[in-house]
Parts: structure tokens; C-alpha cells; sequence
């Protein structure tokens, strides 16, 4: 399934809906969120103020990351970016090409997925969200999706590339 979240979400839900949705579902840690400005990672009092939080980051107004990491090393999603930044993005949209290649083999694998176009500027960057139905071992996790990433493209590099970085 692929959702642009700027034209249909926001019309299926309000801001405070989709928040709460997301705090359901994406929720790892409730200690701390990461965010695009100083200081980077911040700690927080519980879901509410994580609610509160996802609500900026939904209007614009905060740049926000939730750690998927649990403290026994679990995992319950996770993400896996495309993304290709700078003079780099500039032609065609490979990076959205590159994550619908994946998601299908995710498909073929019986694993839902979701594609996200990310806020930034160039519009080339993209991140497909996978949720689990039970906490899976976070090595797992990685080990499993980058398998993935290798049958689908050969190679999988794990820094940022356009060819996927599992998060």
C-alpha cells in the first residue's frame, strides 16, 4: 500500500486521529524520541508527550523520530529508507522505483508494507514502513530485511543510498 501522507491521510484523519494511530502502532521506546534539531535525542515523560510531539511533527512544525529499538532488543517495526539527497536526486525517481522493487518482494514474502514519500526538499526520498505482529529480535530484523535488500538488488549497502538503509 502506498500513502502519500500530505493529500490523503490527513483527509481520512484529523491531525490528532493520525497521531494517536501512529503512537499505537510505531511506538518503540517511550523514553525518547529523536528529532531534526539540537538536541537530537530527547527524553520523554510517556506517551502523552510523544503524542503531543508526533502532533508538531504532523503539521509541520517538528521533524521527529521514533526509536524502534526496545531495551530487550526487540523490535515490533521497522523502517527501510530510499533516499538519495543533493544534486544526486536530480532526473528521474529512481529511489521510488527502488522501494516499490522491494516492497514487491516483500509482497511475494507475505510481509505488508507501506511507502512513504519523506518531507524532504527534493521529493526523492522515501521510506517503507513494515510492522510486526510480535516483538522480533532486532539482529533478526536487520539480517532478515537485508537479505531481502541483496536478493532484489544484488547488493544492499547499510549506509544511505538509493538502494535502501534498513533503520
Amino acid at each position: 500500500m502506498n500513502i502519500n501522507l500530505e493529500n490523503s491521510t490527513t483527509t481520512q484523519f484529523g491531525k490528532e486521529e493520525l497521531a494517536a494511530l501512529m503512537l499505537q502502532r510505531y511506538i518503540g521506546r517511550d523514553d525518547r524520541v529523536g528529532q531534526a534539531i539540537e538536541p537530537i535525542s530527547v527524553r520523554v515523560t510517556g506517551s502523552d508527550e510523544i503524542l503531543k510531539r508526533l502532533q508538531k511533527h504532523l503539521s509541520g512544525e517538528l521533524r521527529l523520530g521514533l526509536y524502534n529499538l526496545l531495551p530487550d532488543g526487540t523490535a515490533k517495526w521497522a523502517v527501510v529508507e530510499f533516499e538519495e539527497h543533493g544534486d544526486a536526486a536530480v532526473g528521474n525517481d529512481h529511489c521510488f522505483a527502488d522501494a516499490l522493487k522491494y516492497q514487491h518482494k516483500l509482497e511475494e514474502l507475505s510481509i505488508p508494507s507501506i511507502i512513504e514519500r519523506s518531507k524532504n526538499l527534493n521529493g526523492r526520498c522515501y521510506h517503507l514502513h513494515i510492522r510486526f505482529d510480535e516483538p522480533i529480535p532486532a539482529k533478526l530484523v536487520l539480517e532478515g530485511l537485508r537479505a531481502v535488500g541483496r536478493e532484489v538488488f544484488g547488493t544492499f549497502r547499510t549506509k544511505s543510498s538509493r538502494k535502501g538503509t534498513v533503520v
